[in-house]
């Protein structure tokens, strides 16, 4: 038996000794918890998705511009340029397990999760899980990986491959780092648990080889800042004010809350892809080589929506189409919001009127299009600054473009009959995007070009990157809402499974289905909003624009509580304004709140796709419950769940149309409210509750992932924690003296004493 007091003495040693290995930092677990919303992708099919981030803060502030490039979730590409001294170095990245790299091998489901500052890619099979992190810290130059593995039936060798187009060169190894020369960069590599083997595959090619338990977790640090003292007690502090860092720069940009997870993801996957490519040329110096439709796009809802702009100065020369349609916007923009006209000089508006006088280089439809818009905005600048004598020479290359845009339409054969059609499925992207452009006769194209699109089989209607964007925002603009959606679906799987880049469709929504646009006299609204997008927030920093129903027609507008009588809003006003509420006269609309079951089992985050009999469609998640809601209109009798591959269809009483509550086993017939017992209907109706509001699918969604991982983290954290604190004592401990290695021992064979007596005195008690 051991004494209360001895006892209690020895508690308080286990939880000394408790805390301070809890005190290392977990930087594998709690970014999830960082309150910025996040673009989450869950796919049973290897993603292909493209993502960039970046040390903006580096970028921005200093020489050296640090930026991870990530398919699928997996680092591909570290880039490092310091601008001052003229070095860029290109490292590629590659990650094995037990000989198999992590590119190679095939999970049950995929679920990817990106915040702008940081990725967390988690993979779910039957014989292992795998969650992978990845995140910059900004001013530090250096970027954090971690990868977790639970469920291995074994130890595993896990291997992180360098491999550049330099020669790489080892010039310093220790227990648990590494530090390389790369064209004359000095490269860090910290590891935790610390490394096992070194190979050097080559003279450009360097693996680092470490062996983790069955449940265990990697962490690397690639630092290309030797001045800077980084190491893993200071990562937890570096990633929380990386956070903080973003979050400040997040909220100068507008995001949306919104019931479709498709247009939602790939909203917030375009803006945080575009915000993490700035740099100070993109930002400070000049429009060339910057002004990219995809920063044109940031450029735009800037200058939109934040009350304070920075000043560009126009590029000396005008090099490309796509240079002359940047500034011509910006400038317009400018104008619009009456900040940077000294810029707008009559030197500029000359320059972009050469450009434009030889006409005859502009043979491509989309060039020509471009160069008519140009030529539009050209003549308000023109007007506005009272440059009477260069209006006239703009209207001259204004018709001769116009002549040449409508030669080029009897050029098309515009039908509807079966093989008739010289228009092909590949080129609709680009024939809808160019009605953007302000074309002649633009509403009588894009009508035909919409028939085509919606006729078309959508494995042969071609996304490119270039067009999709200003297609799918003509398409909403005029109303053609079904189209756009189809364009969008198709763009969201070529996204997530083919790799194509997503960039500027945050545009698309706020110009096209939000209707968000700048006139001289400030703000126009002037929203097509398709059902799935019906209740949309948007926020910016403290104030929030809510579309509320849906269609295209406006109701009211509330500024502050206070009925607005038309739809521009002065600048003054909008700026002024903390919350914006939009009403639309779209058809009433109710929730529907569905238990999702399988032999009485719960469905969990599964896909499920439901459509209307109008063709309206919404995709959702079921959380850890098998639970989704959604909104549908009040006309909706039929509604057709799609759950895999099977589809079940469900009769609705919408006469009351008032919210409604079913349980629905996939295995049998659905269970409507009559037949449901007291204990159901209370859960629910907390369900309905749970999701009162609006955008429930990603909070769904990462509820669900977060369910089925819980257990599997706790391990994980457990397991990091203790090889982070070995790792660390074995230094520590090798550079104390003799009195404090002996302390410690005591303290630790206290604790393993204590812990055999009160084992001993529970057996004896037994």
């Amino acid at each position: 038996m051991i004494c209360a007091k001895c006892r209690n003495i020895v508690i308080a040693v286990l939880v000394i000794l408790f805390l301070g290995i809890s005190a290392i930092p977990n930087t594998a677990r709690s970014y999830s918890d960082y309150n910025v919303p996040s673009a989450i992708f869950y796919t049973y099919r290897k993603p292909q998705l493209l993502i960039v981030l970046r040390d903006l803060v580096s970028a921005l502030r200093d020489s050296e511009d640090l930026v991870m490039y990530l398919r699928g979730g997996i680092p591909q590409t570290i880039s490092f340029t310091d601008t001052k001294y003229g070095e860029s170095i290109n490292i590629f990245t590659s990650i094995s397990i037990n000989n198999a790299t992590l590119d190679s091998m095939s999970f049950d489901s995929y679920a990817i999760e990106f915040k702008g500052f940081y990725v967390k890619t988690s993979y779910s099979s039957k014989g292992m899980d795998l969650t992978l992190y990845a995140a910059p810290i900004y001013g530090s130059k250096a970027f954090y990986i971690s990868l977790c593995i639970s469920g291995s039936a074994s130890l595993s060798h896990v291997m992180l491959l360098l491999r550049a187009v330099e020669v790489v060169k080892v010039i310093d190894v220790k227990s648990s780092s590494l530090t390389l020369l790369v064209k004359d960069v000095p490269v860090n590599l910290l590891l935790s648990p610390g490394i096992r083997f070194i190979h050097i595959f080559n003279e450009t090619s360097i693996g680092v080889e470490v062996a983790l338990p069955s449940e265990g977790c990697l962490s690397a640090l690639l630092s290309f800042n030797p001045s800077t003292n980084i190491d893993w007690r200071s990562v937890a502090e570096g990633i929380n004010k990386t956070f903080q860092e973003f979050a400040e720069i997040i909220s100068k940009y507008p995001v949306i809350r919104s019931t479709d997870l498709e247009i939602q993801n790939l909203y917030l996957l375009s803006l945080y892809n575009t915000i993490n490519m700035l740099t100070p040329v993109a930002t400070n110096k000049s429009y060339v080589d910057s002004l990219s439709p995809e920063m044109l796009a940031l450029n735009y809802i800037s200058l939109l929506l934040n009350p304070s702009i920075t000043c560009a100065s126009p590029p000396n020369k005008i090099l490309t189409i796509d240079d002359a349609y940047a500034v011509t916007v910006t400038a317009y923009l400018y104008l619009a919001r009456g900040r940077c006209t000294d810029y707008i000089t009559r030197d500029f508006v000359e320059s972009i009127l050469s450009y434009l006088a030889n006409v005859s280089t502009f043979n491509s439809l989309p060039d020509l299009a471009k160069a008519y818009k140009i030529a539009d905005l050209v003549e308000l600048i023109a007007t506005s600054n009272g440059y009477q004598d260069l209006v006239k020479q703009v209207r001259t290359i204004e018709e001769e473009l116009r002549s040449k845009l409508q030669r080029f339409y009897n050029g098309f054969w515009y039908s509807t009959s079966p093989g008739t059609t010289m228009v092909e499925d590949k080129d609709l992207v680009m024939l809808a995007a160019i009605a953007n452009y302000g074309i002649p006769y633009a509403e009588e194209h894009l009508k035909f070009v919409a028939r085509f699109i919606s006729k078309a089989d959508p494995s042969k209607i071609s996304i490119d990157g270039k067009y999709i964007s200003d297609a799918i925002e003509a398409l909403a603009r005029y109303g053609y809402l079904d189209q756009a959606l189809k364009l969008t679906s198709i763009y969201y799987k070529a996204v997530v499974n083919d790799g194509i880049p997503c960039l500027d469709f945050f545009k698309a929504v706020l110009k096209g289905f939000l209707g968000i646009d700048a006139t001289f006299g400030g703000i126009v609204i002037k929203p097509c909003i398709p059902l799935v997008l019906a209740n949309t927030t948007l926020i910016i920093s403290s104030r929030t624009v809510s579309f509320y129903e849906w269609g295209t027609e406006i109701e009211k507008i509330y500024i502050d509580g206070a009925l607005h009588l038309s739809p521009i809003i002065s600048w003054d006003t909008w700026f002024g304004s903390k919350s914006i509420a939009v009403f639309l006269k779209g058809e009433k609309l109710f929730r529907l709140c569905l238990q999702l079951l399988e032999r009485g089992a719960p469905i969990a985050g599964s896909a499920i796709t439901i459509l209307t009999a109008s063709s309206l469609t919404s995709i959702g998640y079921t959380n850890s419950s098998g639970a989704l809601c959604t909104i549908l209109p009040c006309s909706s009798k039929q509604v057709q769940l799609v759950v895999g591959s099977r589809s079940i269809s469900i009769t609705l009483d919408t006469a009351t149309c008032t919210d409604t509550s079913m349980i629905i086993d996939v295995a049998g017939k659905e269970t409507g409210m009559e037949k449901t017992s007291q204990q159901t209907l209370s859960n629910i109706s907390n369900i309905s509750k749970d999701v009162e509001n609006l955008h429930t699918i990603v909070n769904q969604l990462s509820t669900a992932i977060r369910d089925l991982q819980r257990d599997v983290n706790a391990v994980k954290s457990n397991a990091s924690n203790a090889l982070a604190q070995v790792s660390i004592l074995r230094e520590e401990v090798s550079a104390q003296n003799a009195f404090t290695r002996n302390l410690l021992y005591i303290l630790l064979a206290i604790s393993v004493t204590a812990l055999a007596l009160s084992i001993y005195s529970s057996w004896g008690r037994k």
